[in-house]
């Protein structure tokens, strides 16, 4: 690692110079000990692996069913899509777009700028588009709120089940398991490292240049 890149510490803003870090390793500010980055084994290849999972779920959730509803022997059901066209048809179009922006585009988003950026990474093709690519996902991860939706679904369960018998889909357990996945990624694989491979123009394996 290149003894000039310098990190801005994410708590104190102190700026300070990356030094290189063994496998496992952690680099704290010297003022405040925040983590600063960190040497993961195997970070980049586990956020990728994590990040193609995700996008295999993303797709199954918003293909099949959240919910099933049966009333009086009538069974609907219904996809995340439709439910949003279903809200935008009664008015309801500030609460289709939260939905629409929150649980479906900003997730999707988010999942292609990754695997576009980690698959680059890989396969060591870092073009001079990369670093916008990072600075959109991180204007565009505040805006996935599938935690937010999850807890929706769930009051919506409790409320529907009053009147109707209401059942889970596919898609809502496809759901839950996105938003595990998602945040396992970011865990696996810091900002800060990500700039660094792009800054050093190589990736490392194993903590190693390759």
């Amino acid at each position: 690692m290149r003894e000039d890149l310098i990190v801005a510490c994410p708590e104190c803003d102190l700026l300070q110079r990356m030094v290189p870090l063994h496998v496992g390793g952690t680099a704290r500010c010297c003022r405040c000990f925040s983590i600063l980055y960190k040497n993961k084994k195997h970070g980049l290849e586990m956020a990728l692996a994590l990040i193609m999972t995700a996008a295999f779920f993303y797709i199954i959730a918003n293909t099949y069913p959240v919910l099933f509803l049966e009333k009086q022997g009538i069974r609907t059901a219904s996809t995340l899509a439709q439910a949003v066209g279903t809200l935008w048809g009664q008015n309801m179009r500030i609460m289709a777009t939260a939905v629409m922006i929150t649980a479906i585009g900003a997730p999707g988003v988010e999942i292609t700028l990754l695997l576009y950026i980690l698959f680059s990474l890989r396969r060591r093709r870092i073009s001079g588009r990369m670093p916008l690519l990072v600075k959109l996902l991180h204007k565009v991860r505040p805006w996935q709120m599938l935690e937010v939706f999850m807890l929706g679904a769930l009051v919506s369960f409790v409320k529907l089940g009053g009147i109707a018998t209401v059942m889970p889909g596919i898609a809502l357990w496809a759901y839950a398991v996105l938003t595990i996945l998602l945040a396992a990624v970011t865990v696996s694989l810091d900002e800060q490292t990500l700039w660094s491979y792009f800054r050093q123009g190589t990736v490392l394996s194993n903590g190693k240049p390759q």
